[in-house]
């Protein structure tokens, strides 16, 4: 229940009440974050609701001190029960529930196993089903009731579906065509979409087509009727009419018992559920009976992961039922996690009195015990590592004599961040998260050991992160939102041989992937779609989404805010250096750097703000357009007599500034205050308001349009002459004295008081009118400018319990197969919740001759039978050992390695592409090489060629031949100084 209500809170739910006469037990702490040892025997409301009511200040909630009547529920919109067992008591309130249009959401975390009922009544409508954006395609031709979209946009849109078709440009009309809505009439290949009652009879070029998502209606049946029929969901892993049948017996066990529980780990109890459900079942279903006697054993269990798991499951469904937004459950879900359970668990209960009974009871005391004493590193400290934390306190990982946790994350905390990380509050903005996190997690449980570090991971801090870090870890966790960040991570892991889990959220999908060393395959074996880049002609020239006018804003924010202080400050510090500089650059950017510098030196008054501000809308949206469009006329054609502006390149228009129109007054007036702060100058709003009712004066315009005029030698000589004239004017100031340094302006997306987001806002929508862009709202300005990986607390909380039900497996002895781990993919919106066996690493012949045509594969010599490493294969997991006493020399090292694997070095380079070595190289070839290289110490040598310190143990990219053949890719070389 507590997890639940958190995620709710968290969401900004309107209003929440809640009703629990239980007291808390020690079984509860296993997921009462808000509870310790101090608080068994506690009412278990009133122990928590005052840390609840801190996590969100616009959501009241109302405590009920008795059983809330029927009439008291249809006050809300959604009752959700949580672990309630006694089915026959409650399925009466249900009725009345749903007669009243009050929807249920039913959850229990029962140990391993978890179960959710979802009913949202008879008649209800989801206006998000995928919970996908709507695409939106760029046309480049229309005949007839046929569009063409470009071939880059895969929209998978089907017929059926709506969209709405707009901006075409047509022969013989004057603009662009309104938008229309269609229904796609046929489909063919993934381009070309025939639009029902469209007709095109002269496209000319440009349109998007963009897909409008329709109401789906669902319909739900009675929780009776439910429970009875035959179909339900669950994880593919399983089978989840067992667990069905299973909770069936549970039910009707504690219904017969006023609600109340079968102790845990009785068998006598867990054996009655086992032969009622052996009743019920059907003749031959032993795995029902099974499920039964488990979920017997572990029924009063809160083992953490499953409860994370079934509270963000839960808590999803509640928002689904209030807003309408995303599919529903249909409508009972299980989960089944026996198979985590260990072969020899005999089952025994947990010692009294132990905060870990829960755990104790389904993994063990032993496993619990190396669970505790585990090193764990976890690499990420926002949404999803503050979860991770927050489970590993309550499953007390690390908080063995011998464990710890240690945590690492450079960023700060913003105030974006308290809606979906959980451990922050208000008075922690501006904190590092990773400490803020630390300290929250000692406070859940105060054996925790969490050492916080602020550091990034990579290349740039392998000095904090060395290698005896790396093997102190038992293994490693990643909570990050980059995939850079996540194949520098598993790099480190497979190096070093450890266990890595990582887990990613984008809204309401997810995902989980288990590493273990020699067993499975790393990360890095399957990679994902690289991030697009915005090539610089899309972004200066030929923008055609909101997504590159965005950027444009954001680029030139940057150029006018962040730079211009870096100008002056770079000439305060040494002007021989910046004249150098100057020096190589074209006429037009040095025109353009004197001009930013000679502001900053002379200061500016409020008048020169407002000015820069409507010079700066004029080159921006005018000028800049102009000069595109002489280059490249509306009328151009190409090679083949086709326009110039089609498809993709969308035909620009100047746009002339206009009072009276609120986006140009709000860029006017933001850019003003902006260039006044950076100058250190008074803001006047009303003054600023005032003058952007003003036209551009005539000189400033003609000033500005100058330059498209003119052809490129003009422009060239206009640039330099105006240099000469800038420099003379910049050096005249800095003799005086010059005015104060502008002080740079970092663009902050979080503060709603600064004015960045609404000055991105207008520049990134006037760049979108002048190409006849869809505009965006400033949200969604924000989430794009800001990279913004949308975070979701329902996804965040269920992943990181199925992260931590693959960690709790890592623990137990015997180790199990790699059949037992899972990966997982889930879509909450669908709904969809999909998990494999973990994969397998590839294996690769040690003997293969190297590739050197793609048509022809090489082929195998006869010579290679007869060598010891013939038929064996290599994982990414496996190196090449060459272990020395001392630094050995290059020498000694190709010798030992020519007697240990029989195979000859032909090159060597480090991890990062530095070639060592390579036979083929003039140098290592040469006779001082020969004499003097080959018998340098190779860590000595290592460090030489990469000016770094040496290193004692080394990683090397070796190629080698075998036989007189030249192979193909090998496992590292791994150098050791023992």
């Amino acid at each position: 229940g507590l997890e639940v209500a958190k995620n709710v809170v968290l969401t900004g739910m309107g209003r929440v009440g809640l009703y629990d006469p239980g007291v808390v037990t020690h079984c509860d702490l296993g997921a009462m974050f808000f509870a310790g040892v101090q608080d068994v025997g506690k009412p278990r409301v009133s122990v928590v609701i005052d840390q609840l009511r801190t996590l969100n200040a616009g959501c009241p909630i109302e405590v009920h001190g008795a059983p809330p009547s029927a009439a008291e529920m249809q006050q809300y919109s959604v009752v959700v029960w949580c672990d309630q067992a006694d089915l026959p008591s409650h399925a009466a309130l249900h009725a009345a529930l749903r007669e009243a249009g009050v929807k249920l959401v039913w959850a229990e975390a029962r140990g391993c196993m978890g179960m959710l009922y979802a009913d949202v009544g008879p008649q209800h409508t989801v206006v998000d089903s995928t919970g996908l954006p709507e695409a939106r395609c760029t046309v480049v031709d229309a005949a007839g009731a046929w569009v063409t979209v470009d071939d880059e946009d895969v929209a998978e849109l089907a017929v059926g579906d709506v969209v709405v078709l707009s901006g075409m440009e047509l022969h013989g009309r004057a603009g662009v065509e309104a938008p229309a809505e269609y229904k796609i009439a046929a489909v063919k290949g993934l381009h070309d979409y025939e639009l029902a009652g469209l007709r095109v009879d002269a496209y000319v070029r440009g349109g998007y087509l963009t897909q409008v998502k329709q109401p789906e209606a669902v319909a739900h049946v009675g929780l009776r009727d439910a429970y009875e029929r035959a179909g339900v969901s669950g994880d593919l892993m399983s089978d989840p009419q067992e667990a069905h049948l299973a909770f069936k017996s549970l039910h009707e066990w504690a219904g017969a018992r006023g609600g109340r529980l079968p102790p845990l780990c009785d068998p006598a109890a867990a054996g009655e559920m086992k032969a009622a459900c052996m009743a019920a079942a059907a003749e031959g279903d032993g795995g029902a009976a099974d499920a039964a006697f488990t979920l017997g054993l572990l029924a009063a269990a809160s083992f953490n992961p499953v409860v994370c798991f079934m509270g963000g499951l839960a808590a999803q469904e509640v928002l689904k039922a209030c807003t309408g937004k995303y599919r529903p459950t249909d409508q009972f879900f299980y989960y089944d996690g026996r198979h985590m359970i260990p072969k020899d668990h005999d089952f025994a209960p947990p010692p009294a009195g132990s905060r870990y009974a829960s755990m104790i009871a389904v993994l063990g005391e032993a496993a619990t015990k190396r669970l505790q004493n585990e090193k764990l590193f976890m690499v990420g400290c926002g949404a999803l590592g503050c979860e991770l934390l927050k489970n590993f306190a309550l499953m007390g990982l690390g908080t063995g004599p011998k464990g710890f946790v240690t945590v690492t994350d450079p960023d700060k905390i913003e105030r974006s961040n308290l809606s979906r990380q959980f451990l922050f509050r208000n008075e922690h903005i501006g904190g590092f998260k990773s400490k803020v996190a630390a300290d929250a997690a000692k406070k859940i449980n105060a054996k925790a050991k969490v050492v916080a570090k602020t550091l990034r991971v990579g290349g740039d801090t392998e000095a904090q992160f060395d290698a005896r870090f790396w093997e102190k870890q038992d293994g490693v966790v990643t909570a990050l939102d980059n995939v850079n960040a996540r194949l520098y991570v598993d790099g480190m892991c497979v190096r070093h041989a450890r266990k890595m889990i990582d887990s990613g959220t984008l809204g309401p999908q997810a995902h989980s992937q288990v590493v273990l060393p020699k067993l499975s395959e790393n990360y890095g074996a399957k990679r994902d779609p690289a991030e697009k880049h915005i090539p610089q002609c899309t972004l200066h020239f030929f923008p055609n989404t909101i997504e590159h006018t965005i950027a444009f804003a954001r680029d030139w924010f940057g150029g006018a805010f962040e730079a211009g202080a870096g100008v002056a400050r770079a000439f305060r510090d040494d002007p021989a250096a910046f004249e150098r500089r100057l020096g190589t650059l074209a006429p037009k950017d040095r025109r353009a750097e004197l001009q930013t510098l000679r502001d900053g030196l002379r200061g500016a008054g409020f008048d020169e703000c407002v000015r820069w501000a409507r010079r700066a809308f004029h080159s921006l949206f005018c000028t800049s357009i102009k000069a595109v469009l002489k280059a490249h006329p509306l009328d151009k054609k190409d090679d083949q007599g086709h326009l110039f502006w089609r498809g993709k390149f969308k035909p620009p228009h100047p746009i002339s500034y206009d009072p009276a129109d609120p986006t140009h007054r709000a860029f006017v007036a933001t850019a003003s205050r902006l260039q006044a702060e950076l100058h250190h100058v008074p803001w006047d709003p009303a003054a600023a308001a005032a003058a952007a009712q003003e036209p551009l004066p005539a000189a400033d315009v003609a000033d500005l349009d100058a330059a498209v005029s003119l052809t490129d030698d003009e422009n060239e000589e206009a640039d330099a002459a105006a240099c000469k004239a800038l420099w003379a004017e910049v050096a005249g100031l800095a003799g005086a004295g010059g005015g104060g340094a502008p002080a740079a302006i970092e663009f902050e997306k979080d503060d709603a008081t600064n004015g960045h987001v609404p000055l991105l806002t207008a520049a990134a929508n006037l760049r979108a009118m002048c190409y006849n862009i869809p505009t965006a709202d400033a949200n969604e300005v924000k989430r794009i400018s800001g990279r913004i990986i949308p975070a979701m607390i329902t996804t965040t909380a269920l992943i990181t319990g199925l992260v931590c039900v693959e960690l709790a497996k890592t623990a137990l002895a015997p180790p199990l197969p790699l059949t037992a781990y899972r990966n997982a993919w889930i879509n909450l919106a669908a709904p969809m919740i999909l998990s494999s066996e973990a994969e397998p690493p590839t294996p690769h012949p040690y003997l293969s001759v190297e590739a050197t045509t793609e048509a022809a594969p090489p082929c195998e010599p006869d010579a290679f039978k007869a060598h010891p490493l013939y038929g064996r294969t290599w994982t990414v997991w496996d190196r090449l050992d060459v272990p020395a006493k001392g630094d050995a020399s290059l020498r000694q090292l190709f010798k030992a390695f020519k007697e240990k694997f029989h195979f000859e070095i032909s090159q060597l380079a480090t991890l990062q592409g530095t070639v060592l070595y390579s036979e083929f190289h003039p140098l290592h070839r040469s006779e001082i090489f020969e004499t003097v290289g080959m018998d340098t110490g190779v860590a000595k040598y290592v460090a030489l060629v990469t000016d770094q310190p040496p290193q004692k143990t080394l990683d090397l990219v070796v190629k080698a031949k075998a036989c007189g053949v030249y192979l193909g890719k090998l496992p590292l070389l791994r150098y050791r100084i023992v």
